[in-house]
């Protein structure tokens, strides 16, 4: 039999209409600012009601804190188990983020509230559900493209790990902000700009040398006429440059899968390459996925020859 809660409702019904309640005020006013009177208000109960519900004004933040980082966890958690370790990986994680925040984007208030008191059974709650999200934000941007193979210093990985986590926190503010924004709006939203900056990051990529991509009609290594050929010249000299291009040419690759092909090739290497092949159109890179454009498949009707001849080749020097 169900408990009864007061004026007959449902004990478990009138406990979850005192947290949404008290969760919306935890994230308004924060901990030090909230009113156990405007959650009782709120609710339409006494004050004296709430205590009976909660014990104390710790203990209704307690439950707040827990309750928001398990459902905000657990969201995160199903998403990265199921998308690749890719751009879809964030795009999944910021989806179920939102997800998980659209019934309180105030919940992601209450956990990162500042203004809990220190040494008490609150913020020890508090920092059970920040360690959660930390150390899933920090698998994540592990797993993302080649940064396992590039982050070898672990305080790489928490300066890039707080930088994401920031970021975040600054895309729900923002949605809090503007609370004519669905859930999915933000979503779709927080996948174009992940786009934008992945695009970004490429289309000014340079090679170690500090030499800008090479370019049709600009000046480029050993000539100044900046004559198309020269250009070619210049990029595909570059080392496992045309080797990257040959192993694509069956279809789509992921770095990792290159970096097997290419074994005597590093993946920051490899990476570099594959960023100034993407910046000059020859090569497509979307979600972690390398593929041919149009005019990379157009060099390997020009590679044909050369392979034919490179057959001829090997058996005449046998």
């Amino acid at each position: 039999m169900t408990r009864a809660g007061t004026k007959g409702m449902p004990r478990a019904e009138r406990e979850r209409q005192i947290l949404d309640a008290a969760c919306q005020e935890f994230g308004r006013s924060g901990y030090a600012g909230m009113s156990l009177a405007d959650v009782a208000a709120a609710v339409g109960v006494s004050k004296p009601m709430v205590l009976a519900y909660f014990g104390s004004k710790e203990q209704l933040y307690i439950a707040c804190v827990e309750r928001a980082g398990a459902t905000v966890g657990d969201h995160i958690e199903a998403a990265m188990a199921a998308a690749p370790p890719t751009l879809a990986l964030p795009r999944a994680v910021l989806q179920a983020i939102f997800q998980a925040l659209a019934p309180r984007p105030s919940d992601w208030l209450v956990i990162w509230d500042q203004t809990v008191p220190a040494g008490g059974e609150a913020l020890a709650a508090a920092r059970v559900a920040r360690a959660r999200l930390a150390a899933q934000a920090g698998q994540g941007v592990a797993a993302v493209g080649s940064a396992a193979t590039q982050l070898r210093d672990p305080q790489d990985l928490g300066v890039l790990t707080q930088g994401w986590m920031g970021m975040v926190g600054a895309m729900i503010t923002w949605w809090i902000r503007h609370p004519d924004q669905s859930a999915e709006q933000m979503a779709e939203r927080a996948s174009r700009l992940i786009t934008i900056i992945a695009s970004a990051g490429i289309s000014e990529a340079e090679s170690p040398e500090g030499a800008v991509v090479p370019r049709p009609g600009s000046p480029v290594r050993g000539s100044g006429s900046g004559q198309p050929l020269n250009a070619a010249f210049d990029l595909f000299g570059r080392r496992w440059a045309i080797l990257v291009i040959w192993e694509l040419r069956s279809g789509t690759r992921t770095l990792s899968e290159l970096r097997a092909e290419i074994s005597d090739a590093s993946s920051s290497v490899l990476t570099t390459r594959l960023r100034e092949l993407t910046a000059a159109h020859i090569v497509r890179s979307q979600d972690g996925l390398y593929s041919l454009t149009t005019v990379g498949k157009g060099l390997l009707v020009a590679l044909a020859p050369l392979h034919l001849w490179a057959k001829a080749w090997s058996a005449s020097v046998r």
